[in-house]
């Protein structure tokens, strides 16, 4: 369950400040989230007082404010971020030239012309929306192509995973479940082919060591004897995904 709570802490919010509050009976604890989209988002146990959140909130308000700062810039991104005329996705060796054509219709359609040419059909919409769009979009292109991709790197390591996914995701690169299914975040497709290749050995390791132990690690540089530089590229190649995926 979710409301949006118009009153702030008298004295240490904006006037304006808002917040989207979700109820939680399973919840052991406050929880707060910021993101561009929605703001500050507060997960509350059931039955927690206004009082109590309250003092929470006064707490934590040189972190919400901080947050709330760079989420506003990110906002502003996105509403500026042109949607894109090439789409070059280097795990895959693909490149995707895109077209626009404006038209008075309701709804955003992508025409495939041919393996890399699609057009785009949109009525008059801020960027951001045809951006979600085309995210969409790549999230059903990429699916078949990171799923052949796992599924051959497994292989080469003998393993054998039961699903493959993508989704987009806003940290991480990757996750393996308990049950050996492979969820890839869609941002790893813009990745160099050397890193993405390392985001799948590091899920695929974790179909023997569903933790980052020592033995791990060890299991994951037998692999990937380039680990360590590999891992510190990755830490910093957020940057160099395009701004427009959404």
């Amino acid at each position: 369950m979710a409301e949006r709570a118009e009153k702030r802490v008298q004295g240490v919010l904006p006037s304006d400040f808002t917040y989207l509050k979700r109820i939680n009976p399973r919840a052991k604890r406050v929880i707060l989230r910021i993101n561009h989209r929605d703001g500050l988002v507060v997960t509350v146990p059931k039955g927690l007082s206004k009082k109590d959140l309250d003092s929470i909130l006064v707490e934590k308000t040189d972190w919400i404010l901080a947050g709330l700062e760079v989420a506003a810039r990110r906002k502003l991104e996105e509403i500026a971020t042109p949607p894109p005329q090439l789409i070059k996705i280097p795990l895959f060796d693909q490149r995707i030239t895109v077209d626009y054509d404006s038209w008075q219709i309701q709804k955003i359609a992508i025409d495939i012309n041919d393996a890399s040419h699609i057009t785009v059909t949109h009525p008059d919409v801020e960027s951001a929306i045809i951006n979600q769009i085309i995210t969409k979009w790549l999230v059903g292109w990429c699916t078949p192509h990171m799923n052949k991709l796992v599924r051959e790197v497994a292989h080469k390591r003998g393993l054998e995973v039961a699903k493959v996914g993508v989704r987009l995701q806003k940290s991480l690169w990757g996750s393996c479940s308990a049950n050996s299914n492979i969820s890839m975040n869609l941002r790893t497709a813009f990745l160099a082919k050397e890193l993405g290749l390392f985001v799948i050995d590091h899920e695929l390791a974790h179909l023997t060591h569903h933790n980052h132990s020592a033995d791990f690690y060890r299991l994951l540089e037998e692999r990937q004897p380039e680990a360590k530089r590999l891992n510190a590229e990755l830490k910093k190649a957020g940057a160099t995904v395009p701004s427009w995926l959404s």
